[in-house]
Protein backbone atom coordinates (compact mmCIF):
# COMPACT_ATOMS: atom_id res chain seq x y z
CA UNK A 1 0.00 0.00 0.00
CA UNK A 2 1.52 3.23 -0.83
CA UNK A 3 1.64 5.84 2.11
CA UNK A 4 -0.14 9.43 1.33
CA UNK A 5 1.78 12.29 2.92
CA UNK A 6 -0.36 14.59 5.03
CA UNK A 7 2.15 17.33 3.55
CA UNK A 8 1.10 15.94 0.50
CA UNK A 9 -2.55 15.86 0.29
CA UNK A 10 -2.17 19.99 1.63
CA UNK A 11 0.42 21.37 -0.13
CA UNK A 12 -1.92 23.01 -2.64
CA UNK A 13 -4.80 25.40 -2.95
CA UNK A 14 -7.91 25.62 -5.66
CA UNK A 15 -7.83 29.13 -6.53
CA UNK A 16 -10.47 30.24 -8.24
CA UNK A 17 -11.65 33.99 -10.13
CA UNK A 18 -15.01 34.08 -11.21
CA UNK A 19 -16.50 37.21 -12.68
CA UNK A 20 -19.98 38.05 -13.93
CA UNK A 21 -18.91 37.73 -17.50
CA UNK A 22 -17.18 33.86 -16.49
CA UNK A 23 -14.47 32.66 -14.86
CA UNK A 24 -10.94 33.95 -15.32
CA UNK A 25 -8.69 31.77 -13.12
CA UNK A 26 -8.93 28.39 -12.23
CA UNK A 27 -5.70 26.76 -10.46
CA UNK A 28 -3.52 25.03 -8.01
CA UNK A 29 -1.47 27.35 -6.19
CA UNK A 30 0.54 27.10 -2.98
CA UNK A 31 0.12 30.74 -1.87
CA UNK A 32 -2.54 33.29 -2.94
CA UNK A 33 -1.95 36.91 -1.77
CA UNK A 34 -5.08 39.40 -2.27
CA UNK A 35 -6.05 42.48 -1.90
CA UNK A 36 -8.35 43.18 1.00
CA UNK A 37 -10.45 46.03 1.52
CA UNK A 38 -7.83 46.78 4.51
CA UNK A 39 -4.72 45.45 3.17
CA UNK A 40 -2.69 42.63 1.88
CA UNK A 41 -4.02 38.96 2.63
CA UNK A 42 -1.71 36.43 2.14
CA UNK A 43 -3.31 32.77 1.53
CA UNK A 44 -1.87 29.51 2.44
CA UNK A 45 -3.15 26.19 2.78
CA UNK A 46 -4.67 24.94 5.94
CA UNK A 47 -5.81 28.31 6.10
CA UNK A 48 -8.74 29.04 8.70
CA UNK A 49 -12.04 29.62 6.87
CA UNK A 50 -12.52 32.90 6.20
CA UNK A 51 -14.72 35.49 4.39
CA UNK A 52 -13.75 39.10 3.09
CA UNK A 53 -14.12 41.57 1.01
CA UNK A 54 -11.32 42.98 -1.50
CA UNK A 55 -9.90 46.18 -2.55
CA UNK A 56 -8.73 47.06 -5.78
CA UNK A 57 -5.35 45.39 -6.41
CA UNK A 58 -3.23 43.27 -8.10
CA UNK A 59 -3.75 39.30 -6.69
CA UNK A 60 -1.28 36.84 -7.09
CA UNK A 61 -0.66 33.15 -6.77
CA UNK A 62 2.07 30.89 -7.20
CA UNK A 63 0.91 27.60 -9.53
CA UNK A 64 2.36 24.31 -8.31
CA UNK A 65 5.37 25.01 -10.74
CA UNK A 66 6.15 28.04 -8.89
CA UNK A 67 5.25 30.49 -11.87
CA UNK A 68 3.78 33.33 -10.31
CA UNK A 69 0.48 34.95 -11.85
CA UNK A 70 -0.86 38.21 -11.34
CA UNK A 71 -4.41 39.37 -12.12
CA UNK A 72 -5.77 42.92 -11.41
CA UNK A 73 -9.43 42.61 -9.17
CA UNK A 74 -11.49 45.26 -8.61
CA UNK A 75 -13.08 44.91 -5.70
CA UNK A 76 -15.10 41.86 -4.76
CA UNK A 77 -15.41 38.63 -2.31
CA UNK A 78 -13.02 35.96 -0.94
CA UNK A 79 -14.32 32.88 0.31
CA UNK A 80 -11.64 30.78 1.83
CA UNK A 81 -12.68 27.10 3.19
CA UNK A 82 -10.82 23.31 2.81
CA UNK A 83 -7.69 24.91 0.84
CA UNK A 84 -10.28 26.26 -1.70
CA UNK A 85 -9.52 30.15 -2.51
CA UNK A 86 -12.77 31.89 -4.45
CA UNK A 87 -12.85 35.38 -5.69
CA UNK A 88 -15.72 36.76 -7.03
CA UNK A 89 -15.05 40.14 -8.49
CA UNK A 90 -16.48 42.49 -10.50
CA UNK A 91 -13.39 42.72 -12.87
CA UNK A 92 -10.55 40.69 -13.07
CA UNK A 93 -7.79 41.79 -16.02
CA UNK A 94 -5.10 39.47 -16.92
CA UNK A 95 -1.16 41.44 -17.96
CA UNK A 96 -1.77 39.78 -21.72
CA UNK A 97 -4.92 41.40 -22.11
CA UNK A 98 -3.39 44.98 -20.98
CA UNK A 99 -1.53 47.78 -23.56
CA UNK A 100 0.84 50.03 -21.59
CA UNK A 101 -0.02 52.43 -24.06
CA UNK A 102 -4.08 52.59 -22.94
CA UNK A 103 -3.06 52.47 -19.48
CA UNK A 104 -1.04 55.69 -19.57
CA UNK A 105 -3.87 57.23 -21.66
CA UNK A 106 -6.10 56.51 -19.06
CA UNK A 107 -4.39 57.55 -16.44
CA UNK A 108 -3.69 60.99 -17.46
CA UNK A 109 -7.08 61.09 -17.83
CA UNK A 110 -7.98 60.01 -14.40
CA UNK A 111 -5.38 63.01 -13.13
CA UNK A 112 -7.80 65.40 -15.42
CA UNK A 113 -11.27 64.50 -13.72
CA UNK A 114 -12.94 67.20 -11.89
CA UNK A 115 -12.14 67.23 -8.30
CA UNK A 116 -14.97 69.65 -6.73
CA UNK A 117 -17.37 67.49 -5.30
CA UNK A 118 -17.01 64.95 -2.51
CA UNK A 119 -18.08 62.03 -4.88
CA UNK A 120 -16.11 63.24 -8.31
CA UNK A 121 -13.32 63.04 -5.80
CA UNK A 122 -13.50 59.63 -5.10
CA UNK A 123 -14.50 58.95 -8.77
CA UNK A 124 -11.00 60.52 -9.10
CA UNK A 125 -9.31 58.68 -6.97
CA UNK A 126 -10.81 55.37 -7.89
CA UNK A 127 -9.86 55.75 -11.45
CA UNK A 128 -6.50 56.95 -10.51
CA UNK A 129 -5.78 53.62 -8.36
CA UNK A 130 -6.97 51.62 -10.95
CA UNK A 131 -5.16 53.20 -13.44
CA UNK A 132 -1.79 52.51 -11.37
CA UNK A 133 -2.80 49.45 -10.58
CA UNK A 134 -2.98 48.38 -14.56
CA UNK A 135 -0.18 50.17 -15.21
CA UNK A 136 1.87 47.94 -12.45
CA UNK A 137 0.28 45.12 -13.95
CA UNK A 138 1.85 45.70 -17.24
CA UNK A 139 5.01 45.84 -15.90
CA UNK A 140 4.92 42.69 -14.22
Amino acid sequence: MAKTSIITKYTNLHCTVITPTGQVADAEATVVTLPAHDGNLQILPQHAPLISNLGCGIMRYTDKMGQVCNILVDGGVIHVRDNNVMVITSDAILPKDVSLRKVEKMLAEAHSMPKVTTEEITQRQKAICRAQNLVHLTRM
